[in-house]
Order: structure tokens, then C-alpha cells, then sequence
């Protein structure tokens, strides 16, 4: 069993970039296994972005995993489309606009 605090023999608090140059995983679910250990550990949680694949389908060729913070939401689209007796067309119910949870965060482990 593999210890979720420690990699290489090294807390994953402490670890540097120096620590990780060159360092090869197996599998995408290693690699993602291991960020979420060490993004947990620096303070941050992480979310899996992109993923491409080869045409075939068959074999990952990128994972881009993020700080879960990454990016800026995409401001929605109000409608103000009104029938005729004035009332709101939409039959969806409006909401309460949601708290900030994206900030532009960098970090970033490109497989």
C-alpha cells in the first residue's frame, strides 16, 4: 500500500519542482493519484480538465489536471424575453447568483 503522505520518502508538503523533474508514471490514474495527494497536501484541491485521446479512441494521449480554482466562470446569458401579458417567457425559475468559485488559480500537471 502506498503512503497518501509521503513520495519518495519525501512529505508531499515539501516537495519541489527539482524533486519531480523526471519523474515517469505507469498509468493516468498514478498521475492523478499523486496530484491529488500533493494538491491536498500544498493547500489546493484538484479537478481533471482536458483529456484527449488517440483516434482510435483507445489511448490517452493528454490529461490536464487543475487546481480545482482554475479559470473564471463564463458569465451567463439573461434573457428578458417577455409574453404578451408581460410575464417572463423562460419556464425555468431564476436563481440566486452562485458564490465565486473559480479565481484564475495557475496550477496546473499537464500527462
Amino acid at each position: 500500500m502506498q503512503d497518501c503522505t509521503h513520495y519518495r520518502g519525501k512529505p508531499y508538503k515539501d516537495l519541489t519542482l527539482e524533486d519531480l523533474v523526471g519523474v515517469e508514471f505507469a498509468t493516468i490514474e498514478e498521475v492523478e493519484k499523486f496530484y491529488s495527494s500533493y494538491s491536498l497536501a500544498k493547500g489546493f484541491s484538484m479537478r481533471k480538465h482536458r483529456l484527449d485521446k488517440n483516434r482510435a479512441g483507445t489511448l490517452v494521449t493528454r490529461r490536464d489536471l487543475v487546481c480545482s480554482k482554475e479559470g473564471m466562470r463564463e458569465e451567463s446569458v439573461k434573457k428578458d424575453a417577455k409574453d404578451s401579458s408581460g410575464h417572463n417567457s423562460n419556464k425555468k425559475r431564476c436563481r440566486g447568483t452562485r458564490r465565486v468559485s473559480r479565481e484564475n488559480c495557475p496550477a496546473i500537471l499537464i500527462a
